[in-house]
């Protein structure tokens, strides 16, 4: 994370708002914001925006894309480092050396796998994924919409490949 996102994440934690559909979001793991989105709102309305509860944390519905993923963990992160070693070896094996050994020895290896180190320098594309049982973390639970406590700005929730996402914004000022 940048320094002035760290510093635009730390200021939204100081002063808690509820947030609305179309709030900015931070990931740890993501090389961008992203917007919170409602598609179908809960019957509450904030300044003409519909407002989130802690239950609205679908990947690509509610939660999108942050750009690029950095986590290792993220299962897109072997192919992505096992694609550019390949592209690596077929681009080396251009040159005249190369195509006169692979003349005798054969074309260049492929390779199926990839090691962490490897992948941890790689990126690959985000998608957001959670578990069946995640929710934003502290909610506000005093007031419900639907039975769900009303989500607040300094909410973060964490995704399976490891990134903790952190509503920057609220989304009520438009």
């Amino acid at each position: 994370m940048q320094i002035a996102d760290q510093a635009a994440a730390e200021a939204a934690a100081e002063t808690p708002c509820y947030v609305v559909h179309g709030a900015k979001m931070l990931c740890s793991m993501g090389s961008r914001e992203a917007r919170l989105v409602v598609p179908l709102d809960h019957g509450a309305l904030l300044e003409g925006n519909p407002q989130m509860t802690v239950r609205d944390r679908e990947a690509l519905t509610n939660i999108m894309c942050f750009g690029n993923c950095f986590s290792a963990d993220n299962p897109k992160m072997e192919q992505a480092a096992v694609d550019a070693t390949n592209r690596y070896n077929q681009e080396k094996s251009q040159g005249f050396w190369e195509k006169f050994r692979s003349f005798f020895m054969g074309p260049p290896e492929t390779v199926d796998s990839a090691s962490r180190e490897l992948q941890e320098l790689c990126i690959c594309e985000c998608e957001p994924c959670f578990s069946e049982e995640a929710v934003w973390e502290e909610g506000n639970e005093k007031s419900q919409l639907g039975g769900e406590a009303t989500l607040i700005q300094p909410d973060t929730i964490v995704c399976r490949y490891g990134g903790v996402i952190r509503i920057i914004d609220n989304g009520q000022n438009g």
